[in-house]
């Protein structure tokens, strides 16, 4: 929009949408499929500005719409519960969305790439937890470390791949001898200390989600340990 006068031209930036979130996360991985929550922030610079309406979409891996809101009259832009298809678990999801503003403008979209996490029931299938015999936890001095290697198909490359992990108390997470943590845009690594957090384990017990794509080598040995 630009408004002039005699002695003026001033151009107005339309409206925008920007922080595009999920469960209040960029990106995220590995979060709970059955509770979902979008927001948005927008920006424009018309005077009294204001979102009238909002359209979602949430997409799969293979270009399936799991959700289709159409355009919704609200100026809610926070606590958008998903009320699409049953996602699956462990998938990757493509959410877009777009606002109106108070003169119909229809703003680009936003879009944010998301992955749900594993099954509620039973996450982990029939895996145990890994730990020491009591005989030898009398006798172990230092920390017990777990290790085990494995090899990739060589000639292939890894696309993608994940490490969902847990303790009954604080862990790390190795492979091939680096610590696993999240690693940003900027290639920086950040390490989630104090994993998996305190609950009462007796009823819940709380597992971390890693991108390790990145950290595996094609065709050769990989060692996965944690302490």
């Amino acid at each position: 929009m630009i408004i002039t006068d005699k002695n003026t031209t001033v151009a107005m930036q339309k409206a925008e949408v920007y922080d595009f979130r999920i469960n209040d996360l960029l990106a995220p991985i590995g979060i709970d499929a059955t509770r979902l929550s979008f927001s948005w922030k927008m920006k424009s610079g018309d005077f009294g500005a204001k979102q009238t309406a909002y359209f979602i979409t949430v997409t799969s891996e293979i270009g399936t719409q799991m959700w289709n809101t159409g355009w919704i009259s609200s100026d809610r832009s926070v606590g958008i519960r998903y009320g699409g298809q049953v996602l699956e678990s462990a998938t990757q999801y493509t959410a877009t969305v777009k606002i109106k503003d108070q003169d119909g403008y229809e703003t680009d979209e936003a879009t944010i790439i998301f992955e749900t996490g594993l099954p509620r029931s039973q996450p982990f299938g029939d895996a145990r937890w890994i730990a020491i015999d009591e005989a030898d936890s009398e006798a172990c001095i230092n920390l017990p470390a777990y290790r085990r290697s494995f090899e990739t198909r060589s000639g292939l490359s890894i696309t993608k791949a994940r490490l969902y992990c847990s303790a009954l108390g604080v862990y790390e997470s190795y492979i091939n001898g680096h610590r696993v943590g999240r690693r940003l845009d900027n290639g920086s690594i950040v390490y989630d200390e104090l994993k998996p957090g305190y609950t009462q384990m007796e009823d819940r017990k709380f597992y971390s989600t890693f991108d390790v794509t990145w950290m595996l080598q094609s065709g050769r040995e990989n060692v996965l340990s944690s302490v």
